[in-house]
């Protein structure tokens, strides 16, 4: 695949999946290999272990390992492990020889790769919305000693504005929980405790 076709192929890339070219030169024949490495954002925007933020497009997660002597270059996967917490973050990928593949071929592994990122983002939704009827359960509502319902509701609520948790809704009447939406840093979760 020459440059030309690279760069249409990377101008049509669905949503998160992202392409790379990897060349090294094999250090016992000098043969060039010349790999295409494909792959998807994170499929949340905070670690699942300790919620730290992260950023949506995670570094390419595979390298080219060319210097034992008369040995074929490796395609190897880059240490993924996060670093405030060791838990191995999610990154959906794969890679083509460019002596073999066509644009076809490219963007037919990248429609792959963006339902891949899609089911994965489906799931962590699945268990963000989980977490949250949970954290509407364990809810204790009770006013503390020598404070009003309204008073415990405020104190519950505090800082849900800025950042994910509980509050009261005041439109609904009712408890509810927003967390950031795994898929999309522009949208929201939110469930409601059952009135």
């Amino acid at each position: 695949m020459d440059t030309e076709d690279l760069e249409q192929v990377r101008r049509h890339l669905p949503a998160h999946v992202h392409l790379t070219r990897h060349s090294a030169t094999l250090t016992g024949s000098r043969r060039e290999v010349d790999v295409l490495v494909l792959w998807t954002d994170h499929p949340y925007e905070r670690c699942p272990r300790c919620r730290e933020p992260l950023p949506r497009t995670a570094p390419c997660p595979l390298y080219l390992h060319a210097e034992a002597a008369g040995v074929e270059a490796a395609v190897e996967a880059v240490n993924r492990e996060h670093e405030a917490c060791g838990r191995w973050l999610d990154v959906a990928y794969a890679h083509l020889d460019t002596d073999r593949a066509d644009a076809a071929d490219v963007a037919e592994l990248a429609r792959d790769l963006a339902a891949r990122w899609q089911s994965q983002v489906g799931h962590w939704r699945r268990v963000r919305r989980g977490e949250l009827r949970e954290l509407l359960q364990d809810l204790d509502t009770a006013p503390e000693e020598g404070e009003t319902l309204q008073e415990a509701r405020d104190r519950i609520s505090a800082g849900a504005q800025m950042d994910p948790g509980p509050y009261w809704d005041a439109d609904r009447g009712c408890w509810a929980a927003w967390d950031y939406d795994p898929g999309d840093d522009e949208q929201i979760l939110i469930e409601h405790a059952p009135s």
